[in-house]
């Protein structure tokens, strides 16, 4: 489980908080997603749970653990972060980006060996990227990048993968298909998965949990059946929603 409490984060330049009095619960093995408008915070709460802020007040504990305690590698070795884009300087193979994954796994100036290539080989099979192995990383569309990155993540086999908006890049089949993958992934290898994504709809039809989010703050959280409501929905985009409730929920503006 990723706990945190009482989060407070501004950047400094800025100077207002971004973040306000944060205090959440991600269940341990379940798919959670934080869903909220542009600029909500949904990406800064994820970079704060990675590391990659550092946050003014409060704590964020991983299976009991504050991760302030723990060293970059320690950190690495349990938490996965997908971007929502990255592009690598150098024109690496796809198979070389994934082995990237089990860089916290090597020992100092340690070289990857047998067993890490057969991890990342089974991570691009499992996501389906196995066929783009020998292609130039940088050369992808951006949803071959998005589907590489997942892989490069699981390679990684870290309890925890943080995924920022993964699917925005993917037409709508390869969404539904990468979103059925992640709860696979979350049965088969017992991960924790936290995503940000834009569609209520998508989240509705696969997160165990819904996080909603507005100017900073968690505005609501709780199963998609309290969240998927067309109140909560209007009052977080600000906006007339309406959700239908047939055999599956189906959120729209009328």
């Amino acid at each position: 489980m990723i706990r945190i409490d009482g989060l407070f984060f501004h950047h400094e330049k800025d100077g207002g908080f971004q973040l306000k009095d944060i205090s959440l619960d991600i269940p341990e093995n379940r798919f959670s997603v934080i869903l909220g408008p542009n600029g909500s915070g949904k990406t800064t709460l994820l970079k704060c749970i990675a590391g990659l802020l550092k946050i003014h007040q409060g704590s964020i504990q991983l299976e009991g653990r504050k991760l302030s305690g723990m060293t970059t590698r320690q950190r690495a070795r349990r938490i996965a972060y997908v971007p929502q884009q990255h592009q690598p300087v150098f024109p690496y193979r796809v198979q070389d980006v994934v082995l990237m994954g089990r860089s916290p796994h090597l020992n100092l100036l340690g070289f990857p060996g047998k067993k890490d290539r057969l991890i990342a080989q089974k991570a691009m099979e499992t996501i389906g990227v196995d066929p783009l192995a020998d292609r130039i990383y940088s050369r992808l569309s951006g949803g071959e990048r998005q589907l590489v990155l997942i892989a490069r993540s699981l390679a990684q086999e870290a309890s925890a993968m943080l995924m920022d908006e993964p699917v925005s890049h993917l037409d709508f089949k390869n969404q539904i298909i990468v979103l059925r993958q992640i709860r696979h992934l979350i049965a088969k290898h017992r991960v924790t998965v936290l995503m940000t994504v834009h569609d209520p709809n998508l989240a509705a039809a696969f997160a165990d949990k819904l996080i909603l989010m507005k100017n900073g703050r968690v505005f609501h959280q709780g199963g998609p059946e309290e969240i998927i409501t067309a109140e909560c929905l209007s009052e977080l985009y600000e906006m007339e929603i309406a959700v239908s409730h047939g055999d599956r929920k189906w959120v729209y503006a009328p």
